[in-house]
């Protein structure tokens, strides 16, 4: 039997997101897909839309934009380890992240986001708080305790 304590998900790391590594050394923070603030913020942009949506008329490809730019801006929250063709290091604003996800040659980070945004073990407190613990664990190896989905 399992404890009922062991499916609960940390409503912190839900929405200010945890620490994980994309590729190449890239770190990218990710809050829980569907959390409170994306939410609001496809009830936000979505109003225009709301007759459609209603309807289940919307198109597509429209649906496809308003889904990236909320990943963009209450998904995806931070990166490291980023920089730009002269490297210089890139600051990640949503701005930036919309741009990126509008490019397909990028596709496949904002599949990794998802797909790891969408992974409840990822925002389990039992989880974060065992990733936690190798973290502060003396080992010789290299590994942080992160999850990396791939």
């Amino acid at each position: 039997m399992a404890k009922l304590s062991a499916t609960k998900i940390d409503s912190n790391a839900e929405i200010d997101g945890i620490w994980t590594t994309y590729d190449l050394g890239i770190r990218l923070k990710i809050a829980r897909l569907g959390n409170q603030k994306y939410r609001e913020y496809m009830r936000k942009i979505g109003r225009p839309h709301q007759l459609q949506i209603q309807h289940g008329t919307l198109d597509d490809a429209t649906m496809e934009t308003l889904s990236r730019e909320a990943v963009a801006h209450t998904i995806l929250l931070d990166w490291e380890n980023v920089e730009d063709e002269d490297g210089n290091a890139l600051k990640y604003t949503p701005e930036l992240g919309e741009e990126l996800f509008k490019d397909t040659a990028y596709y496949d980070m904002l599949q990794f986001v998802v797909a790891f945004a969408s992974k409840t073990e990822n925002y389990r407190a039992r989880f974060i708080k065992e990733s936690l613990g190798n973290l502060s664990s003396a080992s010789a190896g290299t590994s942080n305790g992160e999850e990396t989905l791939q």
